[in-house]
């Protein structure tokens, strides 16, 4: 199956999107941190808005759900809505609490990596030593990132313009060229 090529479709929007990913890649990069943080800020509330409703959605529409399944997704579905909303009314807020939550979350993470590398057995010096150093780089991000927001909005921000960048680099390829990913199914 080396020569089975995608569809010419597919091929075209694969082009498309990887020419979007790029160019909010750029947008990200090369953008004041103003913008790209109102940017963020309204992916997130766009991205929650449409989960929640979908969520509620499906908890009114689907009667073959459980009782109780369906009115936990209409209430998850409900808090999402709600979420969405807060962050439309306080930008500002909705940036820092995700930076906040984020530098906790890669503290713990940071933490967790320097304990294991301590006290985990039968593992090589190298692997120990690994564990080690990612885990105290973690922590230091994560203190520079409590410490200064404004370095943790331009870090998340580098991030994922250069993620959009080589996502939507790889994209691009994946559709002029036409091959179609066996990788998976191998698994």
């Amino acid at each position: 199956m080396s020569g089975e090529k995608s569809p010419k479709s597919l091929r075209i929007l694969q082009v498309i999107a990887g020419l979007i990913a790029i160019g909010l890649s750029v947008f990200v990069i090369v953008s004041s941190p103003n913008a790209a943080a109102s940017f963020l800020e309204a992916i997130l509330a766009v991205t929650l808005l449409v989960i929640g409703l979908e969520r509620i959605g499906i908890g009114i529409i689907a009667k073959t759900m459980a009782s109780r399944t369906r009115w936990a997704s209409i209430g998850l579905g409900a808090l999402a809505v709600i979420l969405a909303i807060v962050a439309i009314l306080y930008p500002g807020s909705t940036i820092a609490v995700i930076l906040l939550i984020l530098a906790v979350a890669l503290l713990i993470i940071g933490i967790s990596r320097v304990l294991a590398g301590i006290t985990y057995k039968g593992t090589s010096r190298f692997s120990k030593s690994g564990m080690i150093g990612v885990g105290a780089l973690s922590i230091i991000v994560a203190i520079m990132i409590i410490a200064s927001p404004v370095f943790g909005f331009f870090l998340i921000s580098l991030i994922l313009g250069v993620t959009l960048l080589l996502n939507g680099i790889e994209s691009i390829i994946s559709g002029v060229t036409g091959k179609i990913e066996r990788r998976l199914s191998k698994y």
